[in-house]
Formats: structure tokens, C-alpha cells, sequence
């Protein structure tokens, strides 16, 4: 009888929908009850941060696993050449540069701030080491393998390319709860949604997004005085 049958086999949508949307609401959560706690404490120091990073890290992990058969392709040597490759990146990161520099330039003439992301570890005495690691290497590996990977993946299941390209990039760019960056990372989520689908590998996207990471505190670095 259809009603002995599983959620999953009487609405394949949803079986391919699921996993995305639970990691998506997972994050989601987890960041807003992150901007919660800093709101009423008043405080943010770097190990909030390490916290919500390694929480974050675990939650994706587990979707991986979970969706590894969609995704162990993009997971093996890149077989586009290198130079292909790197050139994509290269594009990549000038497309967000050039983007990122109009937009936030637009965002100061109307009295918005930019996000400050070495003020709190300056004060407590982290190293600019820890930043990278914590700014730019475990967010271009896990924010890829969610959005890039798990997300993309199961979207492509049951959408379109193009479609579920846009889809994930909205998603990326929400997960920040910051509307002055909405437009921002969406736009950075369809330049690293494109060097997916271009190199066939999350691996790019990963190095991509851990550079522009990169770039983002280094010119704070230099701009306050910066870490050791």
C-alpha cells in the first residue's frame, strides 16, 4: 500500500530536497544564535569564534557523509590542467575584487560601515596566524563543501544547473545575516558556484574563496596597524 511507503519514496523531491534544506536551517541557526550571544553579551572574542567554526565544521561533515555519493567525484584529482584551473581561479578572484571594492565603496558613501574582522583578535593578542586559519582556511573548506557540495549537488537533482547556481548563492548569502552583504556574497556565491561547474571540482572554489578571505585581512592588516 503508498501509505507503507517512505517520505523519501513517495516524494523523490524531497528526498533530494531534505539534506540541503536541514544543513541550511542548521547553519542559519547556529549563526543567528551565534549574533545572538554577542548582541546581549556584549562581547566577541576569538574563541566564540573558534566555537562556532568547529561547531559549524562537525554539522557539515555529518551532511557530507550523508551525501557523499553526489559528491565524491568533486572530491578527487582535478582533471582539468592546471593552468585551466588556475586561470578560473585567477578570473574568480579579480570578478569578486573588482565587485567587492565598487560595492563597499557604494556602502561608505551611504554611511555604511565595513565589517571589521581582526579588531576583537588585535585585542585579546591572537596571532595573525590563528586569523587565517579561522578566516580563511576553515571557511573556504567547509563553507565550499556546504554550499558548493552538499547544497549545490542535491539542488542539481531536482532543478536545473542555472537554477539551482542562483538557489545556492541566495542561500550563501542569507547564512551571513548581515542585509548590507546580501547583494555582496551572492554575487560571491555565483562566481564560486560557476568555477564548480567550470573545473568540476569543489577544490578551486576552496583555494578561491580561502584567497579573497586572504585579501580581505590583509588589507585590514595594513589599514590598522595589524597582527604579528
Amino acid at each position: 500500500a503508498i501509505d507503507d511507503m517512505s517520505p523519501a519514496v513517495r516524494n523523490p523531491l524531497w528526498h533530494w530536497m531534505a539534506s540541503a534544506i536541514k544543513l541550511w536551517v542548521l547553519l542559519l541557526v547556529l549563526s543567528g544564535l551565534f549574533g545572538i550571544y554577542i548582541k546581549l553579551s556584549g562581547s566577541h572574542t576569538p574563541w566564540m569564534d573558534l566555537i562556532y567554526e568547529l561547531i559549524s565544521a562537525v554539522v557539515i561533515l555529518v551532511a557530507l557523509v550523508q551525501s557523499w555519493p553526489l559528491l565524491h567525484t568533486k572530491l578527487k584529482k582535478n582533471e582539468i590542467p592546471i593552468p585551466l584551473m588556475g586561470r578560473d581561479i585567477f578570473i574568480g578572484l579579480i570578478a569578486i575584487y573588482v565587485f567587492m571594492n565598487l560595492y563597499f565603496r557604494l556602502l561608505g558613501m551611504m554611511g555604511i560601515e565595513s565589517i571589521s574582522y581582526l579588531e576583537h583578535f588585535q585585542s585579546q593578542g591572537w596571532s595573525f596566524f590563528s586569523v587565517i586559519i579561522m578566516i580563511c582556511i576553515m571557511p573556504g573548506i567547509f563553507e565550499e563543501l556546504a554550499f558548493r557540495g552538499v547544497i549545490m549537488a542535491r539542488l542539481e537533482k531536482v532543478s536545473k544547473p542555472r537554477e539551482a547556481l542562483i538557489i545556492q548563492a541566495l542561500m550563501f548569502s542569507f547564512l551571513h545575516l548581515i542585509p548590507a552583504v546580501f547583494i555582496s556574497h551572492f554575487f560571491i556565491g555565483l562566481v564560486l558556484g560557476i568555477i564548480r561547474n567550470r573545473t568540476r571540482s569543489l577544490y578551486p572554489g576552496m583555494l578561491l574563496h580561502a584567497l579573497w578571505n586572504f585579501i580581505v585581512i590583509l588589507e585590514e592588516h595594513f589599514r590598522i596597524g595589524g597582527l604579528t
